[in-house]
């Protein structure tokens, strides 16, 4: 399994990065930081499953990476959003996540799910509001 990291500029990319690194190795993680090298990676011959953790900057930044969903449709996506608006959780459900939640928590929910991706079931996400299938 290879984890696909996207996170634009942000102050919480650090955090992100911080839950990811103790749960998998270094050769299960690729870091993207431009939706141009991310759809250039997707675009490549995959080997073994794919999945996408992207926590983009801003609304702007969400809605360009709305445009590759071609190329995310068959890979589980982890998404974090960069607030709470409505029209930004709508064009992130376009993207079909199966789990959704926001850069102002403390992320811990995406280690969770993670792991049970992983297929390490004992760690569910704590927070019940946000969507996980």
């Amino acid at each position: 399994m290879v984890f696909i990291v996207y996170k634009s500029s942000t102050n919480n990319a650090k955090k992100l990065q911080n839950i990811i690194e103790p749960l998998v190795s270094e050769n299960q993680v690729e870091n993207y930081c431009s939706i141009k090298e991310l759809k250039e990676r997707l675009q490549r011959p995959r080997r073994g499953e794919l999945v996408g953790i992207f926590m983009p900057s801003s609304e702007e930044d969400l809605s360009n990476l709305l445009s590759i969903n071609h190329l995310v449709r068959d890979i589980r996506i982890i998404l974090v959003l960069p607030d709470r608006d409505e029209k930004t959780i709508s064009i992130g459900h376009s993207l079909r996540p199966r789990f959704l939640t926001y850069a102002d928590g403390d992320l811990s929910d995406v280690a969770a799910v993670m792991n049970k991706m992983m297929g390490h079931p004992e760690a569910e996400p704590k927070q019940r509001n946000e969507i996980y299938a």
